[in-house]
């Protein structure tokens, strides 16, 4: 990891501008609210860039037309959380227990099933975590926990 100062809040709406066209295209709402009390953190920007955008793109590739995509993010003084949650199918509740595990997918991903594996690792190099469950109307939420003033 090669860290540094970010400000979460831009690092996020960089992540967000890179999928507004696919937004678009597929009809998703984006529902965002990334709180004003973040503060700027020492992280590696092009790695946690990384778990975010791998995260929204998958939600992405399992959400309908005209689904919703929710990300949330808060701090306090210990802690980061970026919450995204989609209007998906949800993950198959055989997979759920495996889902970070490498060569993984869901239903009938085209991908590689690395995606989710690579982004835990590296929330766990950044002493994080990186969580998913399936919510309870529809969808899935991942749940990335950092820590603030490391």
């Amino acid at each position: 990891l090669h860290p540094e100062t970010t400000d979460m809040k831009t690092l996020i709406s960089d992540v967000v501008a890179t999928y507004a066209t696919t937004m678009q295209g597929q009809g998703v709402t984006l529902d965002l609210e990334v709180a004003d009390t973040i503060p700027e953190m020492s992280i590696d920007p092009q790695r946690v860039h990384q778990i975010i955008s791998n995260v929204v793109s998958n939600a992405l590739k399992q959400m309908p037309e005209g689904g919703v995509l929710r990300i949330s993010a808060d701090a306090d003084a210990s802690s980061f959380a970026l919450t995204i949650s989609d209007t998906g199918p949800g993950i198959p509740p055989d997979r759920l227990d495996a889902i970070f595990e490498r060569f993984v997918r869901s239903g009938d991903s085209v991908g590689t099933g690395l995606g989710l594996s690579i982004a835990r690792d590296l929330a766990v190099a950044h002493h994080g975590s990186l969580v998913a469950a399936n919510l309870d109307r529809e969808g899935a939420v991942f749940t990335l926990a950092l820590p603030v003033g490391r």
